[in-house]
């Protein structure tokens, strides 16, 4: 009945029987009198045979010597099985290639695997950074027959969320629900953390809103804490203590994390000392400082260069009841090592011999880098002698550390040379030793022994990832190569690697200084592709190219679809719009671009005007970019004045009477029209920002005055009628 079903094209009616089938490649006994059965009536095509019934009968053998017929009669397969657990450990080990690797001979053995297996597969891709294959996993699940499950989910929303490509997680997001799998309290902790991994904590907060609309998700202390750490990540400390409140009208009660969080925030910002007051809110909780409180605070003293209260607070811990790990006398010595005090480092090592703490391969390493950092890598070469005496086996950074100090000196035959004496320290060479030699090489354009080393990379079963390409890549990039940049771009691409910001950045500058502005652009086509977003340097580069072409009208264009994008720009985009129009004869729309600035939340510095200055010079007009000039500078005595808050306002006004309006003098004013554009130029106004204050064009402060300032249309210019920059302004008391 089964072969007539075969030579009709159909399946069988019930699953095969697989009872006792331990091989996944050994068919079970009745399957195997079945095949010669076959193999017996139909050793060849019969002359009658219709074609697609024996190409019918034909499939269905492949498929009985090829599937592992456990899988698929829907049972427990033990290869499946460990497989998985073996996958499971390579991606812990720091090796999801093998882990990889594994699961393609699993599916090319006939087997099928699980929802364990594809969770464990995520893990390998996202460590490989691979993130466009794991959105295929899906339907690879349901071409097995399965259906994904919730921690099939929340494995691929976490794989993309640490990465920080969290608008993918949020695809996925949505797929779950489609799925009608039902996100948990879990769900959104990892997409929290997610934006805030991302720099997006107005949406995690947007997040923290959705779960208080569903009576199913209950915020947790991890809830909260993600959120504190988005906030702190951003340094927006007054957002986190916010969260804190939330935290604590929800019935729940900070902890120690949430407080290193915080004490960590304050320590990156150099405020460590107010990292340390945090400890009587601590004690206030009933929350009690522990070991990483203790090491934030001292190796916040410690790169703050205030190596004193450091050593003071590592006897501070005793009365805390922390005593202090190696981590924190780690610290202590890095701190010493950046300000070369050696005798302090000395007391340090002095130190942990009190405390009973023996110097770990960390310890190493950062005397190590010292010295490296110092051009003496000879000296941390070394110092492998002391650790063997102390029992401390060097590991793959050490050797990073020596190579790259080697190749950084330009000492390429040591840094090789050291290369093959892992092997007796029993290290393997990792993928960073061997881009900081292929990087040595390329630095000193040693292109055969980049070439040495590429081999060297095969032998060692070590695959190239987007940093060797890139590095490559820019040493074609530097000397005008594009073709060979492109064709590395290529290989990169073919070899299943995703290139990321930093590659399509160097083709960008790459092709500016080329003189091809046009295939930089079309770059940002294929960066949509692979889901990387332009930063302001790729289209500061684009438009830097478009205005070296004479081509302004592109480069506009360019910023305005810059800003469609939602890349905000910066002062070097700006400058470089304003050369751009100076280079084409225009310097009333250099001008005009500052208030676009000022819009747009930028101050100008002197050399944007100065900039605005010299295309004025251009055409001639020397009297507007002394006007520029001048203006300038009043405006920049009179911040200095607004700094010291001792101006009053009616002394301003005497002070500058000679910029107010004169009797019978006509003022020029902004129009627009219909559309919103702009007829004339004005000049920025105002700045909040006390560290732009002196280079800024703002004329006063909004809460003293509101100021009119003077616009400088393209026909007054044609027609020769300039008035002085700001010479005219209406003061407005509010």
């Amino acid at each position: 009945m089964e072969v007539r079903r075969a030579m009709l094209g159909g399946g069988p009616s019930h699953p095969v029987p697989t009872s006792s089938c331990p091989v996944h490649h050994v068919p079970c006994s009745s399957d195997l009198l079945l095949q010669n059965l076959v193999l017996k009536m139909f050793p060849a095509p019969m002359p009658n045979m219709p074609k697609f019934i024996w190409q019918n009968l034909e499939q269905h053998m492949t498929t009985l010597r090829s599937k592992c017929l456990v899988c698929a009669g829907n049972n427990s397969c033990q290869t499946v099985y460990s497989t998985t657990k073996l996958m499971d450990v390579l991606v812990r080990r720091g090796k999801p290639h093998e882990a990889q690797t594994m699961f393609n001979r699993l599916a090319q053995e006939g087997h099928r695997p699980t929802l364990v297996t594809y969770k464990v597969l995520v893990a390998a891709l996202s460590c490989q950074k691979q993130f466009s294959s794991i959105p295929l996993l899906l339907s690879k699940v349901l071409e097995g027959g399965m259906k994904p499950d919730l921690q099939l989910f929340n494995a691929i929303i976490r794989a993309f969320s640490d990465s920080g490509k969290v608008d993918k997680a949020m695809k996925i997001f949505q797929k779950m629900k489609e799925f009608g799998c039902k996100p948990t309290t879990h769900t959104f902790n990892t997409l929290i953390r997610g934006f805030g991994i991302a720099g997006r904590p107005n949406e995690s907060m947007r997040l923290l809103e959705i779960m208080a609309r569903d009576e199913s998700l209950k915020p947790n202390d991890r809830t909260y804490n993600n959120l504190i750490q988005a906030w702190c990540m951003k340094n927006r400390l007054e957002e986190a203590w916010n969260v804190v409140r939330k935290m604590e009208a929800s019935g729940l009660q900070p902890d120690v994390f949430t407080y290193n969080m915080l004490a960590r925030a304050y320590s990156q910002n150099g405020e460590t000392e107010r990292a340390e007051r945090l400890i009587l809110n601590m004690q206030d909780n009933k929350v009690w400082p522990n070991e990483q409180t203790c090491g934030i605070i001292v190796s916040g003293h410690c790169k703050e260069g205030n190596m004193t209260d450091a050593l003071r607070f590592l006897y501070r811990m005793k009365e805390l009841g922390v005593h202090p790990n190696l981590v924190i006398f780690n610290s202590l010595i890095k701190g010493y090592l950046d300000i070369t005090d050696k005798d302090g480092v000395f007391k340090t090592l002095t130190s942990m011999e009190e405390f009973e703490i023996k110097p770990d391969v960390v310890t190493y390493n950062t005397l190590a880098r010292a010295y490296s950092q110092n051009g003496e890598t000879e000296r941390a070469e070394k110092l492998i002698l002391d650790m063997q005496k102390n029992k401390v086996w060097p590991n793959e950074q050490t050797c990073g550390i020596i190579v790259s100090g080697y190749c950084k000196e330009g000492n390429m035959t040591d840094a090789l040379r050291f290369l093959y004496r892992m092997k007796d320290l029993r290290v393997h060479p990792n993928l960073v030793i061997f881009n900081s030699l292929i990087k040595g090489y390329l630095d000193t354009t040693d292109m055969n022994g980049a070439a040495e080393v590429l081999t060297l990379m095969k032998e060692f079963e070590i695959k190239p990832d987007v940093i060797t390409f890139s590095t490559i890549m820019n040493t074609w990039s530097s000397v005008g190569f594009m073709d060979n940049c492109e064709e590395i771009f290529n290989d990169m691409v073919k070899a299943g690697i995703e290139p990321d910001i930093h590659a399509y950045s160097i083709l960008a500058k790459g092709y500016v200084c080329a003189g091809q502005p046009g295939k930089a652009e079309a770059l940002l086509t294929s960066m949509c592709k692979y889901g990387v977003q332009p930063n302001v340097v790729i289209f500061n580069a684009i438009i830097s190219g478009w205005c070296a072409a004479g081509k302004i009208k592109r480069a506009v264009r360019l910023y305005e679809k810059m800003h469609e994008t939602g890349t905000p720009s910066d002062l070097k985009t700006y400058e470089t719009l304003i050369s751009g129009y100076g280079e084409a004869k225009q310097p009333w729309k250099a001008e005009e671009l500052l208030i676009t600035m000022e819009e747009r939340g930028v101050a100008p510095e002197m050399t944007t005007i100065q900039l605005v200055a010299d295309a004025w010079r251009a055409i001639g007009s020397l009297k507007d970019a002394n006007r520029i000039l001048k203006s300038s500078e009043a405006k920049s005595r009179q911040d200095q004045n607004f700094e010291s808050n001792k101006t009053p306002v009616h002394k301003f006004c005497a002070l500058h009477s000679n910029l107010l309006p004169k009797p019978g003098v006509e003022v020029a004013y902004t129009e627009r029209y219909a559309n919103g554009n702009k007829r004339s130029q004005t000049i920025a106004k105002a700045s909040d920002s006390e560290q732009n204050a002196t280079i800024s064009l703002v004329f006063t402060p909004l809460s003293y005055f509101r100021v009119q300032p003077l616009i400088v249309s393209r026909q007054q210019i044609q027609n020769q009628i300039v008035r002085p920059f700001l010479g005219c302004c209406r003061a407005v008391s509010i």
